[in-house]
């Protein structure tokens, strides 16, 4: 999907409304919804959040019970403290696993910094927004120098 400059699609519903390349901003850790994400992939491609092994264990085994490949996004905490892992290395042990299964596919990281926005003061929202970009282009090259390839950062 490529409309006016959009590549994807970003939900926290599942839906089915024929669009191609789904990227679900959230982790889906309910076997019943997994089970439901494993659907779709029939018609899209789905990548979805992960920020445990527990999680990609389990989307793992409902994918390959149900024959499907999804993607998956490592989430990064950029420092919202909401989700994701903290550490280059939590990553990196991540990708491992993702890498290592046979239904799941490491597309890249998600590294949200929302929370960014909320600094009043321009030039220190711009000094914040440089050293976290910073500290992305530093995990991928980290993720790089340990043969993990990072397609995408969205």
């Amino acid at each position: 999907m490529n409309i006016s400059g959009a590549w994807h699609l970003t939900t926290v519903v599942l839906v089915e409304a024929g669009i191609q390349d789904i990227l679900i901003a959230n982790q889906i850790v309910d076997p019943v919804k997994i089970e439901r994400l494993t659907q779709l992939p029939l018609k899209s491609k789905i990548t979805v959040c992960v920020d445990c092994k527990e999680n990609i264990d389990k989307l793992s085994e409902i994918a390959k019970k149900n024959g499907v490949v999804l993607f998956c996004l490592i989430e990064f905490d950029l420092g919202m403290s909401r989700c994701g892992v903290d550490t280059f290395e939590e990553v990196l042990e991540l990708a491992k696993i993702i890498n290592s299964s046979d239904n799941l596919e490491l597309e890249g990281i998600q590294a949200y910094a929302g929370h960014n926005s909320h600094i009043p003061d321009k030039e220190k929202r711009e000094e914040t927004a440089i050293n976290l970009e910073n500290k992305i282009a530093n995990l991928k090259k980290y993720l790089n120098d340990n043969n993990i390839k990072v397609n995408q950062i969205p």
